[in-house]
C-alpha cells in the first residue's frame, strides 16, 4: 500500500510513467512481503523459546512423579541381563568419576554446587546447538531469488539454533553469577559485583560483531542491563520491571543511543557493496536505539515517582527533586518526538509520544491533582502541550519557506 501510494504520487509529478509504475509494482510483488518474513522468523524464536521451557519443564515433572524410577524397574524386570551391564556400568563410573569429581566441586562452591554444574550442562548444549547450527546448510538457489538481502538472510538463517544457542549460553553466565552468592543471602540487600554478567555481557557483544548476528547484540544488551541494575520478574499474577540506579541506567540508555547514531553514521560513510552487511548494520542501529530508548524511558519514569535516588534508596526524595525529574522526562519525551519527526525516525516518535502520554497522566494524578482543581490542572496540562505543538509547527513552517 506504501509503495503504490509513492508510485502513484511519482506519477502524479511526471517522475514515471504508468507503465513504469506497474512494472516496478510487478517487480517488487515478492520484495514487500516483509510481515510474512518477519512471521517466518518469530514462529521460529518463539517455538524455540517454548521448547526450551517445554524441556525444563518436562524434566521437572519426570523427576517429581519418579519416572526415571518406574522406567528402570521396567527395564529390569523386561531384561534382567541387560540392566545387570547397566548397573555396573553407571556403578563404576558413579564410583570412579562422577563421586570423585562431585566431591572436589562441592569442596568448591558448597551448596552453590549445582548452579555450577548446571552451567556445564548449558556450555555443553550451547556447544552442540552451535555445531549443529553450522553444520546445517541453507538452500542455495535462495540466492536467486527476487528478495532482499534481509528477506533472504530471514530464509538462510537457523533461528531455532541461534536462539536456543544464546539462552543456553546466557544461561552459563547466569548460573555462574548465581556462584559469587551466599544460599542464605539470595534474598537479602547485599550485593555483590556482577562479575560473570559483565564477562556475559562482553562475550555477547563480541560474538554478535564476529558472527554478524543481531541475537547476540541483544542478549549483550540483556546482561548490560543486569549489570547496571535493572531487574524484572513476576510475581502474585503481576508482571514488573524496575531500575535500582536510574541515573545510571539514564546514562546506559544514552550511551546505547550514541552507539546507535554511531552505526549508522559508519553505515553511510561505508561505501560497501555488501548488501548483506549493511543490513545486519541496520539491524544493529535499530537494536541500539530502540533498547536504549527503553532503559532511558523506564529509568525517567522510575525517577518520576522516588526521584534520582539521591538518598540510596530510603524511599524519599525532595519534592524539588520529584518536580525536576518530571520536568525533565517532559523535556527528553518532547526532545525524543521532535528529533524522531526530523530524522524521520518512527521509533524516537513512538517512544516519545507513548512517554509523554504516561508523564503528564501521572503529573495531573500525582502532583497537580492535590494542589490545583482537576479542571484547572487538566486546562495547564493540555494548553502546554497545544503550545509545545505549535512552536514545533512554526519552526517547521518557517524551515521549508
Amino acid at each position: 500500500m506504501k509503495i503504490s501510494k509513492l508510485l502513484t504520487l511519482w506519477v502524479d509529478n511526471n517522475l514515471i510513467t504508468e507503465f513504469q509504475k506497474e512494472k516496478i509494482t510487478s517487480f517488487m510483488k515478492e520484495r514487500r512481503r516483509t510481515q510474512f518474513f518477519r512471521l517466518l522468523k518469530w514462529l521460529f524464536i518463539l517455538g524455540s523459546m517454548w521448547l526450551i521451557f517445554g524441556l525444563i519443564a518436562t524434566i521437572y515433572n519426570i523427576l517429581q512423579l519418579h519416572f526415571m524410577e518406574k522406567f528402570l524397574k521396567f527395564l529390569i524386570q523386561s531384561s534382567q541381563f541387560i540392566w545387570q551391564i547397566i548397573q555396573n556400568i553407571f556403578t563404576t563410573l558413579q564410583t570412579y568419576i562422577f563421586t570423585p569429581v562431585y566431591n572436589v566441586i562441592y569442596k568448591c562452591f558448597g551448596d552453590n554446587s549445582k548452579y555450577f554444574i548446571w552451567a556445564i550442562v548449558s556450555f555443553i548444549l550451547y556447544l552442540l546447538f552451535t555445531y549443529l547450527e553450522k553444520r546445517i546448510k541453507p538452500d542455495k538457489d535462495i540466492d536467486k531469488l527476487n528478495l532482499y538481502a534481509e528477506q533472504k538472510r530471514i530464509l538462510k538463517t537457523n533461528f531455532t539454533f541461534d536462539t536456543i544457542s544464546c539462552v543456553c549460553l546466557s544461561a552459563v553466565f547466569c548460573l555462574l553469577n548465581m556462584l559469587l552468592i551466599s544460599p542464605d543471602k539470595i534474598y537479602e540487600s547485599s550485593k555483590v559485583f556482577p562479575f560473570f554478567d559483565i564477562l556475559g555481557c562482553v562475550t555477547f557483544f563480541a560474538l554478535a560483531y564476529i558472527k554478524l548476528k543481531p541475537m547476540y547484540l541483544l542478549f549483550g544488551i540483556y546482561f548490560l542491563a543486569l549489570c547496571s541494575g535493572m531487574f524484572w520478574g513476576y510475581s502474585s499474577a503481576c508482571y514488573w520491571i524496575g531500575a535500582s540506579k536510574p541515573i545510571i541506567q539514564c546514562l546506559i540508555g544514552f550511551i546505547l543511543i550514541l552507539l546507535g547514531y554511531i552505526t549508522n553514521l559508519k553505515l553511510k560513510l561505508n561505501n560497501t557493496n555488501d548488501e548483506d552487511k549493511c543490513n545486519i548494520q541496520e539491524k544493529f542501529y535499530s537494536i541500539y536505539n530502540w533498547t536504549g530508548l527503553f532503559i532511558l524511558f523506564i529509568a525517567l519514569w522510575i525517577m518520576s515517582f522516588w526521584g534520582m535516588d539521591l538518598h540510596h534508596g530510603s524511599g524519599t526524595a525532595e519534592t524539588l527533586e520529584l518536580w525536576i525529574t518530571n520536568i525533565l522526562f517532559i523535556l527528553i519525551s518532547i526532545l525524543s518526538m521532535y528529533y524522531g519527526t526530523k530524522t524521520e525516525q518512527k521509533i524516537f516518535f513512538n517512544y516519545g509520544l507513548t512517554f509523554l502520554f504516561i508523564e503528564t497522566y501521572t503529573v495531573l494524578c500525582s502532583r497537580l491533582w492535590d494542589g490545583l482543581p482537576i479542571g484547572v490542572a487538566s486546562l495547564l496540562l493540555g494548553a502546554l502541550l497545544i503550545a509545545t505543538g505549535k512552536i514545533l509547527q512554526k519552526i517547521y513552517l518557517k524551515k521549508v519557506k
